[in-house]
C-alpha cells in the first residue's frame, strides 16, 4: 500500500494519521483507519473546502447593512452565483462562491468593482491549510456549571451538611446567581441543574 501525505511513519513503528491525528501500530490497523468513518468524513470535508476555495473570492469595501442577495445580485452578471457567506459581526466582508471557475475568473479579470458608490475590493479567496481541531473536552474541576454533571432537580437543605467545603457552598451561591438554583418559600434551595451528592 503506497502511503498518502496525510500518513507518516512513526520512528518506534506504527504510523501517525496527520489529518485525524491519530497513531496506529501497524498496517492493518492503518487500512481499518482510513477506510473509517472519521478518517472518510474528514477526507470529504477538506476536498469540499479547496473546492469551494478555488470558486471563491475575498470582497469587501461594501456599506454596512449590505445584504447577500445585493452581493448575489452584482456577482451574478460574472456568472452563477453558488454562496455568499456573510461576516455576521460586523458585516465588512463577504466570501461570495461562483458554480464555476469562468464566473470567478471574470470576476477577477474585472479592473474596478463598484456597487452602490462604493468601491469594492475583489481579491481571490485565501489559501489556508486543512487542520482538524477536535473538540477539547471540559475540565470538570474548573467549571461547577459542567452539563456532564447535570441532572433534573434536586432539593438542598439550607443547612449543608459539615461535609461540604467552602467552594461548594460557593458553587451553590453562583447557581443561585445565575438562576441554575432557586430558592423556595419555605428557604430550602432548589438546585435545578447541578447534581450534587448531598441531600
Amino acid at each position: 500500500m503506497e502511503l498518502d501525505t496525510d500518513i507518516q511513519t512513526v520512528a518506534k513503528g506504527g504510523f501517525h494519521c496527520v489529518l485525524c491525528d491519530v497513531s496506529v501500530p501497524n498496517q492493518a490497523s492503518l487500512e481499518d483507519h482510513l477506510k473509517g468513518r472519521k478518517h472518510q468524513k474528514l477526507c470529504s470535508v477538506r476536498e469540499s473546502r479547496r473546492a469551494q476555495e478555488e470558486h471563491s473570492v475575498f470582497v469587501s469595501g461594501f456599506q454596512r447593512g449590505t445584504s447577500q442577495q445585493q452581493l448575489t445580485d452584482y456577482f451574478q452578471r460574472f456568472g452563477p452565483v453558488a454562496e455568499i457567506i456573510m461576516d455576521k459581526d460586523q458585516g465588512v466582508y463577504a466570501i461570495v462562491q461562483f458554480g464555476d471557475k469562468e464566473s470567478l475568473q471574470g470576476a477577477l479579470a474585472q479592473p474596478q468593482h463598484s456597487m452602490e458608490g462604493q468601491r469594492l475590493r475583489v481579491k481571490p479567496r485565501e489559501k489556508k491549510e486543512f487542520k482538524y481541531t477536535p473538540k477539547k473536552k471540559q475540565d470538570v474541576g474548573k467549571n461547577p456549571l459542567n452539563p456532564e454533571l447535570l441532572c433534573q432537580v434536586a432539593t438542598v437543605s439550607p443547612l449543608l451538611p459539615p461535609s461540604c467545603s467552602m467552594a461548594t457552598k460557593g458553587s451553590l451561591d453562583r447557581w443561585l446567581q445565575t438562576g441554575h438554583a432557586r430558592r423556595s418559600g419555605d428557604e430550602r434551595v432548589c438546585v435545578i441543574r447541578p447534581c450534587l451528592s448531598w441531600v
